[in-house]
């Protein structure tokens, strides 16, 4: 008798009888099967982490699909050949709850990757992604526009990688339809050529919680007026000057940035913690030695700010938030 046939409850007391791996195979099945198990009282929502560096997908921590290179010709008891479009087949090897599967060139490594990823998302209906890591590739590029495509949430989103490529990853990645969608932390290592800045609509808020951008040169005022709900900022190689950093401060002081701890940036510009606090702080509060400078402003909510410059080779902007 087929599963889907028997009566609701049978089928429930079934899939209960199931670990969390046996269900989510059951559930790559068919979609009428994913459906019928979201519908019982089990928890039916898919963590999951896909990651260019290693060519990995996990799945709630229960399920790994692993992207290697490999021949054909070492087929073992493990192995079997599997398709993930309904075409082709690959070869995959079976270890516990890890499939590795193999392709013989890296251009079908590349594309074969991008296939798993396309199936997985498709057969289970994944809307949100916990961790993406990028690295500059076809497939992860191919990836991105996917996503983009069918408006995937994401919690974790980390880029890696340098080269002229980086400007069709950076017209995705840097842009507010992307960032939009970034809840949690948003990490790049990667540089954006300095000619393409991205533009965000007026008054756009995201809900990044914590920001690490490795070289934001493109980065300006506007942009960063938008991580408004964001915990932790940290910029580097910034264009920011003593003008965007007094925006910064007064849009703080007014009751934005309130879930702000700490703000820190590095550039070359020469920045001026008089410039930066004016109408701000009373000046003469201001302190200054040979390696830094300090001083206090107070916001809403009970909240105080504390700023610092310091200049080792570069000059290093620190905004960090305490309660009275």
């Amino acid at each position: 008798m087929k599963l889907l046939n028997l009566p609701f409850l049978v089928k429930e007391l079934v899939f209960e009888m199931m670990n969390k791996g046996e269900r989510l195979d059951l559930a790559l099945t068919s979609k009428r099967m994913k459906r019928t198990i979201q519908a019982t009282r089990l928890k039916c929502d898919y963590d999951v982490t896909i990651d260019f560096q290693v060519q990995t997908i996990v799945i709630s921590g229960v399920r790994e699909y692993i992207a290697a290179l490999g021949s054909y010709l070492h087929r073992g008891p493990r192995t079997r050949m599997t398709s993930f479009n309904g075409e082709e087949t690959v070869l995959v090897e079976m270890n516990g709850s890890s499939f590795q599967c193999y392709w013989e060139t890296d251009e079908q490594l590349h594309e074969g990757f991008f296939k798993i990823i396309v199936y997985l998302l498709s057969k289970l209906d994944i809307n949100f992604i916990s961790n993406l890591n990028l690295m500059v590739e076809r497939s992860a590029l191919r990836t991105l526009h996917f996503l983009n495509n069918k408006e995937i949430l994401f919690g974790n989103v980390f880029f890696i990688g340098n080269g002229p490529e980086n400007i069709y990853f950076g017209d995705i990645i840097f842009s507010y339809n992307f960032l939009r969608r970034v809840n949690s932390r948003f990490t790049t290592f990667a540089a954006l050529p300095v000619f393409v800045i991205p533009t965000f609509p007026n008054f756009a808020s995201l809900n990044v919680q914590s920001v690490h951008i490795d070289d934001s040169r493109w980065l300006n005022i506007s942009h960063l007026l938008s991580f408004e709900k964001a915990r932790d900022i940290e910029l580097h190689q910034s264009s920011l000057e003593d003008k965007d950093l007094q925006e910064f401060l007064k849009s703080w002081s007014n009751g934005n940035f309130q879930e702000l701890k700490r703000f820190e940036i590095s550039t070359d510009h020469i920045l001026s913690i008089k410039e930066i606090t004016m109408d701000l702080v009373d000046q003469k509060r201001i302190s200054i030695s040979a390696e830094r400078e300090k001083a206090e402003i107070y916001g809403r909510a009970n909240l105080r700010g504390v700023v610092r410059i310091y200049f080792r080779n570069k000059y290093t902007f620190i905004f960090e938030t305490r309660t009275n």
